[in-house]
This record gives structure tokens, C-alpha cells and sequence, in this order.
């Protein structure tokens, strides 16, 4: 950004100070890393329904099993799984009694 001239030499001690105070240490960049690919993951699943594709995000699945099937160091994290595919009719479970119906959940404002 200082060699396209966005930004002055002077202000290179500021926005690098900024950018350790928001991302700097493994917990903060594991955070930021967390929640970006959870929103590339949303993103995903709205392209695969786009595209006529069923999707369903997965936390809570072995994660040294995931490392081991698919050769990933031990210095990544996995934040989740995203299954996509067509969904086989035949196997649609009932909803738990808790969750809310779509039509409860997504207003229609148009």
C-alpha cells in the first residue's frame, strides 16, 4: 500500500500497530483465520443452492482423523466440514421440535 501510495511513510508505524493489536498472537490470527472460513463457507453453501445443491456445515468430527485422510500438517486447523451433494429424499429426518420453521425464521420484504 506504501509503494501504490494509499499510504503515507508516516502512517506505516500506525497501521502496522493496528494490525498487530487486531490479528497479531496465535489465538487472535486463529480467531480472524476461524471466522473468515466460516464466512467462506456460508458463502458456499448460498453458491452450492444457487447451483441446485443440498450443503450441511460439520463441527464436532475428529480432527486428527481429518488431518490423517487427507495428509494435513498438524500446524493447520480444520474449523469444519461442508458436505455438498444432492440430498436423497428418502433419508429427510424430521426437524428437532425446537428449531424454528424456515417461514418463522427468513421474512420476505419485497
Amino acid at each position: 500500500m506504501l509503494d501504490l501510495g494509499y499510504v503515507k511513510p508516516e502512517q506505516r508505524q500506525w497501521i502496522e500497530g493496528g494490525a498487530e493489536s487486531i490479528y497479531g498472537g496465535e489465538e487472535k490470527s486463529l480467531a480472524f483465520a476461524v471466522k473468515n472460513a466460516a464466512f467462506f463457507g456460508m458463502a458456499l453453501m448460498l453458491a452450492a443452492t444457487d447451483a441446485g445443491l443440498d450443503s450441511h456445515p460439520m463441527d464436532g468430527f475428529d480432527h486428527d482423523g481429518v488431518r490423517k485422510a487427507f495428509n494435513i500438517p498438524d500446524n493447520f486447523f480444520v474449523p469444519m466440514l461442508l458436505a455438498i451433494g444432492h440430498f436423497n429424499e428418502k433419508y429427510k429426518l424430521m426437524p428437532p421440535k425446537w428449531r424454528k420453521s424456515y417461514e418463522e425464521i427468513v421474512l420476505r420484504t419485497y
